[in-house]
Parts: structure tokens; sequence; C-alpha cells
């Protein structure tokens, strides 16, 4: 554990101004996963025991995935993200900012879970533009038991396989060489070997084919006329998001890892980890809007059906009376 200590030595303007960048970007990534979290859990617990409350009939295979595995991950990372921010404030207060603060191994293993998840969380987005793909190709029922089972576990075990061979492959930096990543303030810092290209590369790829599954997506909807179907205008709206928070940041990444052989991350702070979470928060809000029934509008539907239950006997009553004054002339 690293002590702070007094330094004669007056920190470089760089070495200040990535630990700013890094700080706002660790209270907006704790934030977004909290929120990320609440939402895609809410809306998870009403799909399964307040059905109610949506205003579709269930919620498809690929929809469930995206909810569970987008809410387990960032549960996960939040540990990375409170050691980042909570350890580096008192360096930062006391302007400490050329003192190595993190310990190499602690920010190696908390940090390697999160990279895992920013390499494979958009394949979850891929999932759901190809289901949505499949329903409109071929009028596919998910509401049958073996076809729903079917597209959870396939797209189950491709995230999971994309999970794992990432945080396999990063398990190729250790054991650390401490002698150049001891002042590391970020994960990516610490890829001596890899320079982040594990995580980097399938990112672009998958991307490129969200923008693919994107535009043939479209297409469909154009050419069946069916724009406004609430599912639909969800993933799309998820694409559109996935696109501009975790493609175009790591298509940047990459490009710039090829053509210099330096990590992004030591110049503009973790900009693709710290994205990947507001995709999430974002996603998540757009899914609560969309798919759950507000309270006024609920309310207002049920006072619509007690007035028609109060108004039917009246009805009832008053041609009654009626036929009873017909029959008495």
């Amino acid at each position: 554990m690293n002590v702070i200590s007094s330094s004669s030595v007056v920190p470089s303007s760089s070495a200040v101004l990535l630990d700013f960048v890094l700080l706002f970007e660790h209270i907006l990534s704790l934030c977004a996963k909290f929120g990320s979290v609440s939402l895609m859990s809410a809306l998870l617990f009403i799909a399964h025991f307040r059905k109610g409350k949506l205003r579709v009939d269930s919620l498809s295979p690929c929809m469930q995935l995206y909810l569970v595995a987008q809410t387990v991950c960032s549960a996960m990372g939040i540990p990375y993200v409170f050691y980042m921010l909570f350890w580096a404030l008192p360096h930062i207060w006391f302007g400490l900012h050329d003192n190595p603060y993190y310990s190499p191994y602690v920010l190696f293993w908390t940090g390697i879970i999160e990279i895992s998840y920013i390499t494979a969380a958009p394949c979850l987005v891929t999932l759901l533009a190809l289901e949505r793909c499949l329903i409109l190709k071929t009028g596919a029922n998910l509401n049958v038991s073996w076809l729903k089972h079917l597209l959870f576990g396939v797209g189950t075990l491709t995230f999971i396989g994309l999970w794992a061979s990432t945080f396999i492959l990063y398990l190729r930096e250790l054991p650390l060489q401490l002698d150049k990543v001891s002042n590391c303030k970020t994960t990516s810092c610490e890829t001596i070997r890899t320079l982040s290209i594990h995580s980097v590369a399938p990112k672009v790829v998958v991307g490129l084919i969200n923008i693919v599954c994107c535009f043939g997506f479209l297409l469909m909807l154009r050419s069946f006329g069916m724009p406004a179907n609430l599912k639909n205008r969800v993933v799309k709206m998820a694409i559109f998001t996935e696109i501009f928070f975790n493609t175009l940041p790591a298509l940047g990444a990459l490009l710039f890892n090829w053509s210099t052989g330096l990590v992004m991350a030591n110049y503009v702070g973790e900009l693709s980890i710290s994205a990947c979470p507001v995709d999430a928060f974002i996603c998540a809000v757009i899914y609560w809007r969309n798919l759950v029934k507000r309270g006024g509008v609920a309310q207002q539907q049920q006072n619509n059906i007690n007035l028609m239950t109060v108004a039917k006997p009246m009805t009832t009553m008053a041609n009654r009376n009626v036929d009873r004054r017909q029959t008495i002339r």
C-alpha cells in the first residue's frame, strides 16, 4: 500500500490534467453504474413479477439477456471505480499528482474485470439487432418456449465466451513488469504486452457488425412499414448509442495504438471504459421510459375502468325506469 508523502517535485502539467480528467471520468462512471443497475434490475423485476406495468406483453430473450448482463457486469465493475476514485482523492487534494498512489496488482485485478466487460458489452446490442431482424424476416414467435430458451442460451454463451477470452488474454500481463507499471494510474497503462489491443479490437469488430446490422434493421423496418413498434424503437436507440459511446471511442483508441505504439488512456484518460457505463445508463433510461407504464397513465386507465363500471349499472337502471313508464302508459 502506498503512503502519501510530501514531495518537493513540482508536478507536470500533463500529470495534473490527466488526474482531473480521470477524476471526472470516474465520477461519471460511478453515477452511471448506480443508475443503470437500479433501473435495469427494477425493469427485470417488473418483467417477471409485475407484468401488468409493462407496455408490451413480455421482454424478448435477447432483451432480457442485455438487462441481466449489463446489471451484473456493471455491479462487478463498481469496486474498480471506487478504488480508482477514492484512493486518488487524497493525493489530488494535497497536490501529489506525480506520486504513484495505486497498487499495481489491485489496479490490475479490479481493472481486468472492467476491461472484460467493456469488450463483451457491444455484442449484446448485436444480439438484440439480430433478434429483431430474425423476427421481421421470418415472423418467428418468441413466445414459443424452445425458441426463447435457444436464443437466450446462444446469446449467453456468446457473451460469456467473449468476456472470458478477454479475461484470459489479459492474464498474459502477469507477472506485472513493476519497473514499468509502478506509476500507472489506469489499467490500460499496465498492458505492456498487449497495448489493450485485445480489448479494443473486438469492440471495433463488433461495433462494425452493429453498424451493418443497424442498416439492415432500418431497411427492414422501412420495407415492413413498422417504425412505430415499441420494441423496434428501443433496439434502434440502443444501436445508435452503442455506436456513439463504444464503437467510435474504441476505433479511435485502436488507430492511436497502431499508429504510435502507445496507449491512448495515458493522454485522455480511460475514455472507452467510462463511455460504456454511460451508454448502459442511457439505454436503461430509454428502456424504462418506453417499456414501463407511468404511474399517471396507469392511474388514469384505472379511473376510466372504474367510471365505466359505475356507469353501466346507472345506465341499466335508467333504461329499466323508462321501460316501466312506457308499460304504465
